[in-house]
């Protein structure tokens, strides 16, 4: 027979799991965003700074099926991991990405095909040259 207060000390013991996990969610979706606070600048890979010497350009890569910030910050990771890309912005709201990479190192074709692998659809990039 199970008395009511070892009922009650069950449901705290759930309570205070549930309030751990969420404790460990919210950790976790600050590290994901911390590039966003308090910067409105266009992220840089800090190893590829070198390379934007060499002659730099610009694509706008529209995004399909980027609903909330984490796919933002997912689409934003797997276009600074393609080798060449020098900068990154990424815009929800627009639904688009805006990066600059090193011509030659790579192309939009193949930051589309990075975006893509991530589970998102990509559109026709807009190509203009960096001045």
């Amino acid at each position: 027979m199970v008395t009511d207060k070892a009922r009650g000390s069950r449901r705290v013991s759930r309570a205070a799991w549930m309030l751990g996990a969420a404790g460990v969610f919210m950790a976790v979706v600050i590290a994901v965003l911390h590039p966003w606070r308090g910067s409105a600048e266009p992220s840089v890979n800090p190893a590829r700074q070198g390379a934007q010497a060499a002659a730099t350009v610009s694509a706008t890569i529209p995004v399909d099926g980027m609903v909330c910030v984490i796919c933002a910050a997912s689409v934003r990771q797997v276009v600074q991991d393609v080798n060449g890309v020098t900068g990154v912005e990424v815009d929800l709201a627009a639904k688009h990405a805006r990066v600059t990479y090193v011509e030659g190192q790579t192309s939009p074709e193949q930051i589309a095909a990075a975006i893509t692998s991530r589970g998102y659809k990509t559109r026709v990039p807009t190509v203009e040259p960096t001045p």
